[in-house]
Formats: C-alpha cells, sequence, structure tokens
C-alpha cells in the first residue's frame, strides 16, 4: 500500500504512469471486476460493428433495398447508447475506487459500481455533450473532402479545406484536454449536474492541458502499439481477437489514468490532502453509509491506536495514592 505522504505529492509525468501502474496492480481484483461488466457491451458493439462492415461491404444494396437499412443503423445505434451508458457509468466507478485507494479503504467493485450508478445521468450527460461536439468536428472535414472529391479540384477548394481540418483538430484538441476530467470530478465530488462537471474540468485543466493530454495520449498510442503488435504476431483475425481482449486491460487503465491526472492537479492546486478528499467522497455516500461501522483494519484512515473514554479516569493514579495519604494524615491527627 501507498504511505499518506507519498500518496498526496504531486507526480511528474513519469510518476503519473508509475502510480497508474501500481494502483492497478495493487487492487487488480477490484478493477478487473469492473472493467468487465463495461467490456461485455464493448466486445458486443465492437463484434457487432465489424460483422456489420463486413456484411453491408457484401450486401449494401440489398438490404437498403428490402428495407433492412433502418434495421442496422437501429440495432447500431443501441450498440453505441449501450457502450456509453456502460463505458462512463464503469470509468466513473473507477474514478470511486481510486479515490477510495487514496483515502486508505479497500473498496469493492460492487459498491463502487452502485455509487457511480447514482451519478448516472450527470455522467452520460456530460459524456454525450463532451463528445457530440467531437464528432461534429471529425464529421465536418470528412464532409468537406467528399464535397471536394465531387466537385472540382482546385487551389482555393483546397486551401479552404485544410484551413478548415486544421481549425476543427485545433478546436477538438482544445475542447477535448480541458473537459476529459469531467468524470473523476463528477465521480468523487459528487456532483449533480454534467454542466458543474465539466466547469470543475476546465478549471482544473486551464494551464496544465500539456500535462493533461501528453498524459492521455501517451496511454493511448501505448495501447495501439500492443495492439499492434498482436496483429503481427498473430496474424488477422486471431491478431485481432487478442487485441479486443486487450483492451479489457485498457479501459481500466484509462479510468486510472484520468482519476490520478484529476488528483493530482488538485493536489498541486489546492494543496488536497486526505481529510479533504474523505470529505468528497463521504459527501457522495448515501446517508445510512456515512455513519457504518468498518473494521479498523480495513479502513486505513480509521486511527490505529484509540481510547476508549468511558474507561479513562479523570485523574492520574499518583493523584489518587497521594489524595489518600492526606486523608489517612488527617484522621490520625484527630485521633
Amino acid at each position: 500500500m501507498i504511505s499518506e505522504d507519498e500518496t498526496f505529492e504531486y507526480l511528474t509525468f513519469g510518476g503519473t504512469f508509475a502510480r497508474v501502474f501500481r494502483l492497478f496492480f495493487d487492487r487488480f481484483d477490484v478493477f478487473m471486476g469492473i472493467s468487465l461488466v463495461f467490456f461485455v457491451p464493448y466486445a458486443i458493439f465492437a463484434l457487432t460493428f465489424v460483422t456489420g462492415l463486413i456484411t453491408g461491404a457484401s450486401d449494401f444494396e440489398d438490404d437498403f433495398g428490402d428495407g433492412q437499412g433502418p434495421k442496422i443503423f437501429f440495432m447500431t445505434a443501441v450498440d453505441l447508447l449501450l457502450y456509453e451508458l456502460a463505458c462512463v457509468i464503469g470509468q466513473g466507478a473507477i474514478s470511486i475506487a481510486v479515490a477510495e485507494i487514496y483515502i486508505g479503504r479497500r473498496p469493492g467493485w460492487g459498491t463502487c459500481l452502485k455509487r457511480a450508478w447514482v451519478a448516472k445521468w450527470a455522467l452520460v450527460c456530460s459524456s454525450m455533450l463532451i463528445h457530440g461536439p467531437l464528432f461534429l468536428s471529425s464529421a465536418l472535414p470528412i464532409f468537406l473532402v467528399f464535397w471536394m472529391a465531387i466537385n472540382s479540384f482546385s487551389a482555393t477548394s483546397i486551401l479552404f479545406t485544410a484551413l478548415v481540418v486544421c481549425a476543427c483538430l485545433f478546436g477538438a484538441t482544445f475542447w477535448y484536454s480541458g473537459l476529459i476530467l469531467s468524470s473523476p470530478a463528477i465521480a468523487v465530488e459528487n456532483f449533480s449536474s454534467p454542466i458543474k462537471g465539466m466547469k470543475r474540468s476546465w478549471e482544473l485543466s486551464t494551464g496544465s492541458r500539456c500535462y493533461v493530454l501528453s498524459t492521455m495520449i501517451g496511454l493511448f498510442f501505448g495501447q495501439k502499439l500492443v495492439g499492434s503488435l498482436f496483429r503481427n504476431i498473430f496474424g488477422g483475425f486471431v491478431g485481432g481477437i487478442m487485441e479486443l481482449l486487450f483492451t479489457l486491460f485498457y479501459l481500466p487503465l484509462q479510468g486510472i489514468t484520468q482519476t490520478v491526472v484529476y488528483l493530482n492537479l488538485r493536489i498541486g492546486r489546492e494543496s488536497m490532502n486526505q481529510q479533504v478528499l474523505m470529505g468528497d467522497l463521504m459527501n457522495s455516500e448515501p446517508r445510512s453509509a456515512r455513519f457504518r461501522h468498518d473494521d479498523p483494519a480495513e479502513s486505513g484512515y480509521v486511527p490505529t491506536e484509540s481510547l476508549d473514554y468511558r474507561h479513562v479516569p479523570l485523574i492520574d493514579e499518583d493523584e489518587i495514592v497521594h489524595s489518600k495519604s492526606e486523608s489517612m494524615a488527617n484522621q490520625l491527627q484527630v485521633v
């Protein structure tokens, strides 16, 4: 386990990744239990999408001619919604688990999922508000490229398309780097409004976007590198299955990294300590859980040496002996 002094010290770029993997392997059972919950919808979505692409490539016109187009679109939309709901709530549960470990508790994956489910609407709405503009910013350049391909190629159209693509890339990067910490902010600080979580993320990321973005991009490219190695070693289909299974480990690592970066920025900017983080987590717990009697060996924030004040004497033993001797002397003088 990580000591309190070590836990609440500001981390460098390399120290952030060291903390992420240390947390992941220390509580491997908890994070993998949470990961399985939202890996299943992700696997269903990925397999359905790939199967739909393979099938659609062969009989795209026949499907749409027979009225199967809306059915395919509906199945894709349901898979995407299921994936979004499961992944967002799973990442919120991972954020709660990381914060619990920071204050010395030993969280359970079921408890973390229940607490993340309470904030499901704020988590899902914030994710849609963040990824909606990202989708539009990526769709606009693609539309312009197709439009330019259909119409005549000219220097003006090429220059205009290049400027729009650069503007969309810059805007998407600036937008995403400022709001990427919304999920851990909502889960840990128990924001009921997605806007408050997004504002909190924007506040913490201001001035630290390079640290936030480089950390998340480093993890993303690491996952892509391992996935490409699997494809090259095991071949096409088997390599694709291995890459999909590796996502089972990547999804919790992504959630842990976001939470560690979020907590690290709070430590550096606000000098957050164990008591402050404990107060945030207690506010997010139900009232019945705030007064629970946890085992001190399982909850690290309970003092190891405690006194039962019902059995503490009001005066010391030396004072008792001294008072008794004075009483006996007074009685002898009277006699």
